[in-house]
C-alpha cells in the first residue's frame, strides 16, 4: 500500500484478509489508525508489518503486538523500490 495520501484509517475489512503473510504501508501522509483490534488479530497469517514515512500513525502498537515482525519508520526519504529492497522483498512477492 503505497501513497494513500488522503487515507486517514484502514479499512475494518482488512480484518478479512486472513492468508495475508506481509502487508507494507509507504508514505500514507494522513494515515492516523489501523483496523480495530479485533480485525488486527484476526490477520493470523501475518509474519510481516512495515510502516514507512506515515507519521500521524501512533498509538496502535496494541493492535500489532501478535505480528513477529513488525519496523516502524515515520521519516523515510528512500523510494518505494528501495523500500521494498531493503525491506527484503522480491516483485515475485508483491504479485
Amino acid at each position: 500500500m503505497e501513497k494513500f495520501h488522503e487515507m486517514v484509517a484502514l479499512p475494518e475489512w482488512l480484518g478479512n484478509l486472513s492468508s495475508l503473510q506481509k502487508l507494507y504501508i509507504v508514505d500514507c501522509e494522513k494515515l492516523m489508525y489501523l483496523p480495530t483490534e479485533q480485525a488486527m488479530q484476526r490477520l493470523t497469517k501475518l509474519e510481516k508489518l512495515m510502516i514507512y514515512d506515515s507519521p500521524k500513525l501512533n498509538n496502535e502498537q496494541s493492535k500489532i503486538n501478535h505480528i513477529p515482525l513488525v519496523q516502524i519508520n515515520t521519516h523515510c526519504s528512500a523510494s518505494f523500490d528501495t523500500f521494498m529492497s531493503l525491506a527484503g522483498a522480491s516483485a515475485e512477492e508483491l504479485q
